[in-house]
């Protein structure tokens, strides 16, 4: 991980190397980017996801002893899945649009960071919306995404950074990081559509999936709180099981320059796929997967 890890400095240096390192891997690990107690257990930005989903568990009679701990919040994310997952999924959209995701979405070491990759001034910066905090379940993969480039989500937009940033718990392999083939950025990619994630589950996210070139190097991202990953359009990654005890909670958001869009158009998730290809199209089942 070193090659791809740059400890933030605000200097000429820092940048310098960020840029090279972006350009050339597809992603750095910018460590120390933003202040861990702000990310961390107890801070007013915990404080602020707990009420979101305590809010929500109450008004289904889920209801626990009031300690704002952390585990008090793997309660409500793990009971509320079980018991509703519309539900689940409509308190991730609440916060998603609540001033606390804001915050870091327009956090200034991070803008001045997003300018460098997208090479704009910041004032020119458009965010796809506040951010969002993703919850990972221990050995729930309904919410994992196989190979994929977020440029297949994205055709129309030439020119984003993805940033991905563990929340209140550290990334690790087995824990459920994310994985990343470096310099894959570097080349064009096909990919097949399909619903699921293991033998077609039908509640798993819609999967763009891509095969990674022969000999490929995989890296785990090993990031702590107040870590930030940033990352290329093009960049193959995945999601992995969270193998641990414990749930992990990243924040991530896409920020874009509309400069070289062949589409003028303000919605940034415009996609060319049909509804119909949604509903149509499916993984290829070999013999030996078939249920």
């Amino acid at each position: 991980m070193k090659n791809y890890c740059l400890e933030f400095s605000n200097s000429e240096f820092f940048f310098k190397e960020f840029k090279k390192l972006y350009f050339n891997n597809g992603f750095v690990v910018v460590k120390n980017l933003l202040n861990q107690s702000d990310l961390a257990e107890k801070s007013q930005f915990f404080l602020s996801i707990l009420h979101f989903y305590k809010n929500v568990s109450n008004k289904l009679s889920i209801n626990i002893k009031h300690t704002k701990s952390l585990k008090e919040l793997d309660f409500y994310v793990k009971k509320l899945e079980k018991k509703d997952r519309d539900a689940s999924l409509e308190v991730q959209k609440i916060i998603n649009r609540s001033q606390s995701i804001l915050n870091i979405s327009n956090n200034n070491r991070v803008l001045s960071i997003v300018s460098l990759c997208l090479n704009i001034n910041v004032n020119n910066i458009l965010f796809e919306g506040f951010g969002a905090v993703v919850p990972n379940i221990p050995n729930n993969s309904t919410r994992l995404y196989k190979y994929h480039s977020e440029a297949h989500w994205l055709p129309f937009r030439r020119n984003f950074v993805n940033c991905w940033i563990p929340i209140f718990r550290k990334k690790k392999k087995n824990s459920g990081t994310m994985i990343v083939v470096p310099f894959s950025h570097k080349k064009e990619h096909t990919f097949f559509e399909y619903r699921g994630f293991e033998k077609l589950q039908k509640n798993s996210y819609l999967q763009y999936e891509t095969s990674i070139p022969k000999n490929s190097v995989e890296v785990a991202i090993e990031a702590k709180v107040g870590d930030a990953v940033f990352f290329h359009r093009n960049l193959l990654h995945k999601s992995e099981l969270n193998k641990s005890n414990d749930v992990g909670y990243l924040f991530v958001n896409r920020y874009f320059d509309i400069s070289s869009d062949l589409t003028i158009s303000s919605n940034l998730n415009l996609r060319p796929y049909s509804q119909e290809s949604e509903r149509i199209g499916r993984k290829l089942v070999l013999p030996t997967e078939q249920l």
